[in-house]
């Protein structure tokens, strides 16, 4: 019975195959003919266009052959041909067969390791945080604020709006505004998957000689979470994704978009870009720009990361945490109204002032004289 379920699937696996190969030498042609093409061009024009299809069909190519190979191989594993040793007879295969499903599920079974010195933790209101101590380079640290909702989760007329919420909301802030000159480098930049915002920052403001987390915390807070969606930087920010995605249209870019819809046909990485669509980036009206940040925006979709020589114990880093973000209320502040987010901000402010106040003596030896490159300056970049 083992063998005949082997050879069936063998018999599966090779008319498959056999499938794809034909499929493969019509893109084969294909690429011939382009290169065909490309050498007996009779101008640059045509030529340099022939180019550029032939790369095109290459690369159609090679991702179609990887994606066939795939498949064929997951059918032969579920096909058991993979667990078993051709030559041998039914009770040897079983054997085989048995043992190797039992190793593979002691394998998946196993958990990895998990970094002893990570610390994670979840407020009250969903937040999630993850803390890893690195004295590398010593009396600086970063803060990354991740939002797991990027280009992919965008619908047929919101593409492109992932990444001009991003630009809004950070460049918008004044309190990222307040970083510059301390030392400090804020960015930000969008993914098909999330949009995150971080900044890199000394342990001590270099003007003030005040401890830098919190004022970095607040600032982080203020983005995700009470943005100001001005009309002027609404349209500010909407001509500089535009200015962006010109300047990203090239050749190599429209390549890559070309193999991740085939890689990728069967889900929205295959046509959602983060750049997204011009045409409808000049047609949005202001309302779907705020409707996307209060649709994904909330403290159970963020996650926050702090890596470096921190200079307070990590219950400490915990507790500034729960100041800066505890108070917004779970679930979409757009529920909650504007007014709830302004006044947890201010109350954010004046706890964060006092613990400044209150820790600045805990860094009697922060003078700001760390090395640093960077001035403040922000960038924006869409993946």
């Amino acid at each position: 019975m083992q063998g005949q379920r082997q050879n069936s699937g063998l018999a599966a696996c090779l008319s498959l195959l056999s499938v794809h190969t034909s499929r493969l030498c019509t893109l084969w042609q294909y690429c011939s003919h382009t290169l065909a093409c490309m050498i007996n061009a009779r101008t640059p024009q045509t030529g340099k266009l022939a180019v550029h299809e032939y790369q095109l069909a290459c690369l159609q190519a090679r991702a179609f052959l990887k994606s066939a190979l795939r498949q064929c191989t997951c059918n032969a594993l579920q096909a058991g041909v993979a667990d078993s040793p051709t030559g041998t007879d039914s009770s040897s295969s079983s054997s085989s067969s048995s043992s190797g499903s039992s190793s593979s599920s002691e394998l998946l079974s196993q958990r990895v390791k998990g970094n002893e010195q990570l610390i994670t933790g979840q407020l009250s209101n969903g937040l999630r945080y993850v803390l890893q101590p690195n004295r590398t380079p010593p009396q600086r640290f970063e803060a990354h604020l991740e939002v797991h909702a990027g280009s992919v989760d965008e619908r047929e007329h919101e593409q492109g709006v992932a990444h001009l919420v991003e630009h809004v909301t950070f460049l918008g802030s004044k309190r990222r505004e307040s970083l510059l000159g301390t030392g400090a480098r804020a960015n930000a930049y969008t993914d098909f998957h999330h949009t995150v915002f971080h900044v890199h920052a000394p342990l001590t403001n270099c003007i003030t000689g005040t401890p830098m987390l919190p004022q970095v915390l607040e600032a982080l807070a203020e983005i995700a979470f009470v943005p100001q969606f001005l009309p002027m930087r609404i349209e500010k920010e909407r001509k500089a994704v535009l200015a962006e995605a010109q300047m990203m249209n090239t050749i190599e870019y429209r390549i890559d978009c070309q193999l991740l819809t085939h890689l990728h046909a069967e889900n929205n990485l295959g046509c959602r870009f983060p750049i997204g669509k011009t045409e409808q980036v000049k047609a949005w009206e202001h309302a779907i720009v705020q409707h996307f940040w209060a649709k994904w925006y909330f403290p159970g979709n963020v996650t926050l990361y702090i890596v470096g020589d921190l200079d307070r114990p990590t219950e400490e880093v915990i507790r500034l945490i729960e100041a800066s973000f505890g108070g917004f209320p779970a679930g979409s502040l757009a529920d909650h109204g504007a007014d709830v987010a302004a006044a947890v901000l201010e109350r954010i402010t004046a706890n964060g002032s006092s613990s400044s106040s209150s820790s600045n003596g805990e860094v009697s030896n922060g003078n700001g004289s760390s090395s640093s490159n960077g001035n403040g300056t922000a960038a924006i970049s869409a993946a």
